[in-house]
């Protein structure tokens, strides 16, 4: 039995390709979520409520098991140590996948 804690639960905004990375995961994996939508063009990144979510007033933020996850790559990382889809089977390839984490947000830029 799934307990509210253990929901994951996304805040983000449909025009965000930060928001789109860790829901595509969450899809391929088949992982049921929850999605709260935070409206980018209202300000509502920088209201104290969702502040208080993610202190950096972007999105996507996720929210699992008492933590709150932000930064879209490390939530792809996040994901993929607790639910093991998607990870490397070895220490080396765990490696690599983090390495392209890092080399995709220093080569792309909000797609």
């Amino acid at each position: 039995m799934t307990t509210t804690a253990d929901r994951l639960l996304i805040h983000g905004s449909f025009t965000s390709s930060s928001t789109y990375k860790p829901m595509l995961y969450l899809a391929l994996a088949r992982l049921p979520y929850s999605f709260r939508t935070v409206n980018l063009k209202l300000g509502v990144q920088r209201e104290a409520a969702y502040l208080a979510v993610n202190r950096y007033g972007q999105v996507p933020a996720l929210e699992h098991r008492g933590l709150t996850i932000v930064q879209s790559n490390v939530i792809l990382d996040y994901l993929a140590r607790t639910t093991g889809r998607f990870e490397g089977a070895s220490e080396q390839q765990r490696w690599q996948a983090r390495e392209w984490l890092g080399w995709e947000n220093d080569a792309l830029v909000n797609v």
